[in-house]
């Protein structure tokens, strides 16, 4: 357990790192995209870390729920990933004039503190 998950914080680090490259380049959308593929994977991984069953057709709204029922976090942070999830949704369906440059920069930060205090 402790061996994958120094190998998945490894390839969380490098996806987080092509988003960072994205946005440098102006690319915010593809980069919200990707941020919140590596959200969505580190969701599952919390989820497993702590005995919470999980579907294939989970997504980051339902890991979430899941994660703050059973108190892995707080209802505040269970919103700040809803508003991760939207830029991501946003993104994903090309209504990027819901969110800007800034919202994806503060994201991908957000998301690396967030991995970092609940991947352990």
């Amino acid at each position: 357990q402790k061996v994958e998950t120094l190998v998945s914080a490894s390839v969380f680090s490098d996806f987080l790192e092509m988003a960072e490259y994205l946005l440098d380049n102006g690319c915010k959308d593809p980069a919200a995209s990707l941020i919140g593929a590596v959200l969505e994977d580190g969701l599952r991984r919390i989820c497993s870390n702590n005995n919470i069953t999980v579907k294939s057709d989970d997504n980051i709204g339902s890991l979430s729920q899941k994660l703050a029922q059973k108190h892995v976090y707080n209802p505040l942070q269970q919103k700040q990933i809803q508003v991760w999830n939207n830029i991501r949704n946003n993104a994903d369906h090309g209504t990027s004039e819901q969110y800007n440059m800034d919202d994806v920069k503060d994201m991908l930060d957000s998301v690396r503190k967030f991995l970092t205090n609940y991947l352990k």
